[in-house]
């Protein structure tokens, strides 16, 4: 988020990866996100590519704060 020095936010071209291995098994894995902002979204997506969103397979897009569960893809192993 360092790159927009105006706002702090996450633009084009970049992305936070989560490595949920740690939990794995789990029975519940919920990513809250906030801070969608008017006329802004948050996508997320699921890779088992560390570093990187080659492979990725979209999960969803958020158009305000929401939760998005991730329960089926922290149990295959993939990254968010």
């Amino acid at each position: 988020m360092a790159n927009d020095v105006t706002d702090h936010e996450i633009t084009l071209g970049n992305f936070i990866q989560l490595d949920f291995s740690g939990v794995i098994p789990t029975t519940s894995a919920v990513i809250n996100i906030s801070s969608v902002q008017l006329g802004e979204s948050g996508t997320v997506y699921a890779t088992k590519t560390a570093s990187s969103l080659a492979g990725a397979i979209f999960i969803q897009t958020l158009f305000a704060n929401g939760s998005v569960d991730v329960t089926s893809y922290v149990n295959a192993g993939y990254y968010y």
